[in-house]
């Protein structure tokens, strides 16, 4: 369920509160920055210590281990058995199953942190949030076994742990060779202005007007509504159109090396995107998408400038009318 997995979010709002707002913060309010991006940007420990904290029924188990237990965090006895969860955790009860033979086995630790294990539970292996909530439950349920306290600092550090090992994985994004390219050998200024025109026209045809991925993703924080990611669905879809086209055009020889630049970045700031949409979902690879896009974005501002001085070089210049303009006057 899509408000578990922000309760999950909360649950690593150490570590991914700084990187779901930190590229935001770069960005002047001339391109608007969401009134509770900007509180969290201010105090991120604050917040995280506040949330953390949370407990919506007061039975004794915090919203972050309800998660964990697949128990309600608004409900304070979830399997209505007349002892609220939080007692029943410390009693070494399974809070989601009516007592008396309630009692916490191995293989009720084994159902909650496996996939396969239980239909209620729906693990997915490829969903990086999932997979810190089972590595998580694992630490936590180690943690509770040994009678050890579980003290914010305990709890702050199994987070961390299980954050570093969810994104030790990088976004999965096809990096292009020369061999993915149609190189041919006339470098003539023919060849390059039919170059930059033909690349040129594929923007313009990409193009998507509207609200840029930022200030959909802004405000579908500021205003929870999770609605405002399908508007990311159109953006994806024209960087998806631009690269097909870029990688179909034919490249003189000189330009290779840019061309590379250019389509490999683009593929670079679509996954990124792409990873925007799983706000909901997938927080973790949300987070990462977000953290890394600034620095994505940058490169293929270099790549395009890297363009426009390879043509000023040349001193082929276009004129507004012509679509090889429109690739040598980004304006990135």
């Amino acid at each position: 369920m899509p408000s578990k997995k922000i309760i999950i979010l909360i649950l690593v709002a150490l570590v991914l509160v700084g990187i779901t707002f930190g590229v935001l913060k770069h960005y002047s309010p001339d391109t608007y920055v969401a009134p509770s991006a900007n509180i969290i940007k201010n105090q991120p420990e604050v917040i995280a210590a506040q949330l953390n904290e949370i407990d919506s029924d007061k039975d004794g188990l915090k919203d972050w281990e309800e998660v964990l237990w697949k128990t309600d965090p608004h409900k304070a006895d979830t399997d209505n058995d007349g002892t609220p969860d939080g007692q029943e955790v410390k009693d070494g009860r399974d809070p989601t199953m009516a007592g008396p033979n309630d009692k916490i086995k191995q293989e009720t630790i084994d159902k909650k942190i496996s996939s396969s294990a239980n239909a209620d539970v729906t693990f997915d292996p490829n969903n990086l949030t999932d997979s810190a909530a089972r590595d998580l439950f694992t630490k936590y349920m180690t943690v509770k076994q040994s009678g050890a306290p579980l003290s914010a600092d305990l709890k702050n550090a199994m987070v961390e742990g299980v954050m570093k090992t969810a994104t030790s994985k990088n976004l999965t994004m096809k990096i292009y060779s020369a061999t993915d390219i149609h190189v041919i050998g006339d470098s003539s200024e023919s060849a390059l202005r039919n170059y930059a025109n033909t690349a040129g026209e594929s923007m313009k045809k990409s193009y998507v007007s509207g609200d840029s991925e930022l200030t959909i993703l802004s405000n579908t924080v500021s205003n929870n509504d999770n609605s405002q990611l399908e508007k990311l669905t159109p953006i994806i879809k024209g960087y998806k159109q631009s690269l097909k086209d870029l990688l179909a055009i034919p490249v003189p020889a000189r330009l290779l090396s840019i061309h590379l630049q250019m389509i490999n970045s683009i593929s670079e700031v679509e996954t990124k995107i792409e990873a925007f949409q799983y706000f909901t979902t997938d927080p973790i690879r949300a987070g990462m998408g977000i953290s890394t896009y600034e620095a994505s974005v940058n490169k293929m501002a270099d790549a395009f400038k890297a363009v426009a001085d390879f043509y000023a070089q040349q001193g082929i210049t276009f004129t507004v009318n012509e679509s090889g303009y429109v690739l040598t006057n980004t304006g990135m």
